[in-house]
């Protein structure tokens, strides 16, 4: 019976240690979610959004892939991000000029050209889209297509 009971002991202890490393990991996550790119509507912040595609531009309606190296939801129609520099890759949904679903994720040597670099400042709505700049799929680069301060936007 003694040796029972020290089994459940020893059991109830790793258990114990198991759900504390449990809640020390999801702390750290959780923290480490906290100082990523994207913010909520009380913080400081500027918006990133798709702009509407003008054809006679060359622009293309765009998706997000990745902010700062962090992967988001492709069906994301705007950011919200904190103030500061911002790598944001995109991919480009070229429907209109090769047919319903047509899209390009550029790889390899022309990957550079997914990416668009913003400045973001608080307060400000940032625009971007695909420009294409030949008659490939894979020609085309990301671009800031509009800069404006947000309507009603009061400093946090």
């Amino acid at each position: 019976m003694t040796l029972l009971r020290n089994k459940i002991r020893s059991i109830n202890k790793a258990s114990a240690k198991l759900m504390a490393t449990g809640l020390a990991a999801a702390l750290l996550m959780a923290c480490a979610s906290s100082a990523g790119p994207l913010v909520s509507s009380s913080e400081p912040h500027g918006i990133v959004d798709l702009d509407i595609p003008r054809q006679a531009a060359n622009q293309y309606e765009a998706f997000f892939q990745q902010v700062d190296g962090q992967n988001l939801v492709p069906d994301r129609k705007q950011l919200l991000l904190k103030p500061g520099k911002h790598e944001i890759k995109l991919g480009a949904k070229l429907d209109n000029l090769y047919g319903a679903g047509a899209m390009s994720v550029p790889g390899g040597r022309n990957s550079e050209r997914s990416v668009v670099t913003i400045e973001v400042k608080e307060g400000m709505r940032y625009s971007v889209a695909a420009k294409l700049d030949g008659n490939r799929t894979d020609q085309w680069v990301a671009i800031v297509s509009r800069e404006a301060p947000m309507a009603g936007y009061a400093s946090r």
